[in-house]
């Protein structure tokens, strides 16, 4: 917990050296926190080039951990390591000097005060030339690592590159440029990036060099999905829904226009889309809806793709939750699911339905109850079944109707078994089943039968 002393400025309690006193220069400095744990890492020249050194404490930096080798010790320089944490383990990067010009490498670490055990190990991100590629920043959610990094690639001045990993380390999407200064001229370069991720969305500072001098510049891939009918996962989706997407920010509705689409098992759905709030004087939209040109199908997932060349009003993307690579799928692109249950059904045409008398007993004239229903439909009506349930759910009387017709209709049922036999006294279940063209309907309820002995 913070502390503070009488006059109000904050107490950060007594200096406590981290690395040896050696002779040797222990640099460029990154610390992250997660939870309880206190994750320090630096650059040490103590083998004649840089390589880098961590140190972990999970009391709050009461106690630190030995000193522990990232890099390899291989001779080659590596430097300005950069830290992230989430509940899957550490995140490190830094660029390394291995293959003859710096490159971005990744690793991750387990929490573990006295193992260090690499969950990934140093994994090359950046594209392997004869450009330098440098100064990398991680950030991570539960879910995804974001990487980025300046880089030459182009053999011009450096733009900054990006790729990110939907399972916290083992597989990284394609690399994706995210500036693009230098294809105006050699005098625009983008350097020093810092990477942030907050509620599922990225941003991103940097420095922009021109004319030799640097200035400070954001981009926020903070376009999200915050509302969809059917729910994201749901599985019981009406085969007539419409599809209906919210965004957080107002999209350029042009680039929505091809961005779309829905694909079934099997087959892309044909449908249009419409924007509901469209905004004209801006061509913008936050809110469309895909109508399909014919019913889904029933007990099947459909998967919603809206690509990566989606754009919000000021051109910045949503931020993908997919690979890419493969199938069309680009690295931007936003994918969610749904699925539809059993086919959708017309309302119920049973209508009216009243047991009389209930309780019912048999000293009556005539003895036994009336099933009054009605039938509330244009179309041909076929057999109309009634059955009546013990509470255990055994079958004791199947009446089938002799005639049934549109509105009002009347079964008697004289209280008897199958057999015959009268029924004991007690709570009884009843369902009448209606075929009404190619459907069925059913109805419910419960009866009473009453004895002589009770009626008392």
């Amino acid at each position: 917990m913070i502390s503070y002393d009488a006059s109000g400025n904050i107490n950060l309690g007594f200096d406590n050296q981290v690395t040896p006193t050696d002779g040797w220069e222990s640099t460029r400095p990154d610390i992250h926190c997660y939870k309880d744990w206190i994750y320090l890492a630096w650059n040490d020249l103590r083998n004649g080039v840089n390589e880098i050194y961590f140190k972990k404490s999970n009391d709050m930096g009461n106690n630190f951990s030995a000193e522990i080798p990232i890099s390899d010790n291989d001779g080659f320089p590596s430097e300005r390591p950069r830290l992230w944490a989430n509940q899957t383990g550490l995140s490190i990067v830094w660029h390394d000097l291995r293959e003859n010009n710096f490159e971005v490498y990744y690793k991750m670490l387990e929490h573990n005060l006295i193992t260090s055990k690499a969950l990934v190990n140093n994994k090359r991100l950046s594209k392997k030339d004869i450009y330098d590629s440098m100064n990398p920043s991680v950030t991570c959610d539960d879910k995804t690592v974001y990487v980025a990094w300046e880089d030459a690639a182009d053999g011009q001045k450096k733009e900054i590159f990006y790729s990110s990993s939907p399972d916290q380390g083992k597989t990284f999407t394609p690399t994706t440029i995210l500036t693009g200064y230098a294809a105006f001229g050699f005098s625009e370069s983008s350097e020093y990036p810092k990477i942030m991720t907050h509620n599922q969305n990225v941003h991103l500072a940097w420095a922009r060099k021109y004319s030799n001098n640097y200035d400070i510049f954001y981009k926020g891939t903070i376009v999200k999905l915050i509302a969809t009918t059917p729910a994201a996962n749901s599985t019981t989706a009406a085969v007539n829904t419409d599809i209906i997407m919210e965004f957080s920010k107002m999209m350029n509705a042009a680039t929505l226009q091809n961005a779309i689409s829905v694909l079934g098992e099997q087959e892309l759905v044909n449908g249009a889309l419409s924007f509901l709030n469209y905004d004209a004087p801006t061509g913008t939209v936050s809110k469309v809806k895909f109508t399909p040109a014919k019913q889904l199908a029933a007990n099947r997932t459909y998967t919603v793709r809206v690509a990566g060349t989606a754009k919000d009003k000021t051109g910045n993307s949503m931020v993908g939750n997919v690979m890419g690579g493969f199938d069309g799928i680009g690295a931007n692109d936003f994918i969610w699911s749904f699925g539809t249950g059993s086919a959708s059904r017309p309302k119920n045409l049973l209508r009216n339905i009243v047991n009389s008398p209930n309780p019912f007993n048999y000293i009556t004239n005539p003895p036994g109850t009336y099933f009054n229903y009605s039938l509330d439909t244009e179309q041909a009506i076929g057999e109309v079944v009634i059955k009546i349930y013990s509470m255990s759910g055994r079958l004791i009387r199947t009446l089938d109707m002799s005639s049934n017709m549109k509105g009002l209709n009347q079964q008697y049922w004289d209280g008897l078994d199958e057999s015959g036999n009268r029924l004991a006294n007690g709570v009884y279940l009843y369902k009448i089943h209606a075929a009404v063209g190619s459907d069925e309907f059913v109805a419910r309820g419960k009866l009473i039968v009453m004895s002589e002995r009770n009626l008392n």
